[in-house]
């Protein structure tokens, strides 16, 4: 089974809560859970657990330093690496965004290898998670998000969620499944020496790790595509999430109980326009 870990898209839009401006240390986190996640997978008698690799997918600018980036991912143990070439495109928008990356998984991946598309904190993205639960809804996937720690299993996922008061879940979710990164500084490893030198091998023995790029042209289509899809829903009923450059202010949306973070939320969205459907 394949996981497949979206990149966060620095290049050019450095955290500046972050030293490292080539990959964060939440894309680090990611990879180390996802790691983590396959190792267990891995580790399971038949099924699944046989032979699930990491994939890490950039979405980038052709002049980035991508390679750089993506050789940093094989470093801290992804078993292949993949640039997403995209030049002029808007990363602020969640909508299209989430839609380039959903028509990029079913058009560039075997659906039938696919169990996890996993996410860290992507640029812009922070911790809304809009684009991981978007491109859930546009995959038709599962989702386990703001998760505490994830048991992976032959069929699915089990995630345990973080309550009020200190309280926890256990939520169960198949396969496939859009995983949300919790980011915990625990779960950082150092990269492996053996992992280094896949990545950047030495003077006497070059690293033969590929590092594989969908075609420009591919990518082109689907952001055409996404674009086409984003136009031709707006005045029929279809509502989106406005995007983040039209926004101006924070709101906080958190309360002191689910029940009024829920409340919060619904007001929040009255107020931009949106209506319940009718049920009628």
């Amino acid at each position: 089974m394949e996981i497949l870990l979206v990149l966060r898209n620095l290049y050019g839009n450095p955290d500046p809560f972050e030293d490292e401006l080539i990959i964060g240390d939440s894309d680090v986190n990611a990879i180390s859970e996802a790691c983590e996640i396959r190792d267990m997978l891995n580790g399971l008698q038949g099924g699944v657990g046989t032979e699930s690799k990491l994939t890490a997918l950039l979405f980038s600018e052709t002049s980035s330093d991508s390679t750089t980036v993506l050789k940093k991912a094989i470093s801290y143990g992804a078993d292949r690496v993949i640039h997403a070439p995209t030049d002029d495109f808007d990363f602020t928008d969640a909508n299209l965004f989430s839609r380039l990356i959903a028509d990029t998984v079913k058009s560039c991946f075997d659906a039938g290898d696919l169990g996890i598309l996993m996410f860290g904190r992507l640029a812009y993205d922070g911790d809304s998670v809009n684009i991981a639960t978007q491109t859930a809804e546009r995959l038709g996937w599962s989702r386990a998000i703001y998760s505490k720690s994830i048991i992976g299993t032959d069929s699915g996922l089990t995630f345990i969620k973080s309550l009020d008061g200190g309280n926890t879940a256990e939520v169960r979710v198949p396969f496939p499944a859009v995983l949300h990164s919790i980011r915990k500084e625990e779960l950082r490893r150092q990269a492996k020496i053996s992992d280094i030198l896949r990545a950047y091998g030495t003077e006497s023995n070059p690293s033969k790790m590929e590092i594989e790029s969908i075609p420009i042209s591919h990518i082109e289509k689907l952001t055409e595509k996404a674009k086409a899809m984003s136009t031709s829903t707006l005045g029929k009923g279809i509502q989106e999430i406005p995007p983040y450059s039209e926004a101006k202010e924070m709101i906080n949306l958190n309360g002191i109980s689910d029940i009024e973070t829920a409340q919060n939320i619904i007001n929040t969205l009255k107020a931009l326009g949106f209506q319940p459907k009718s049920n009628s």
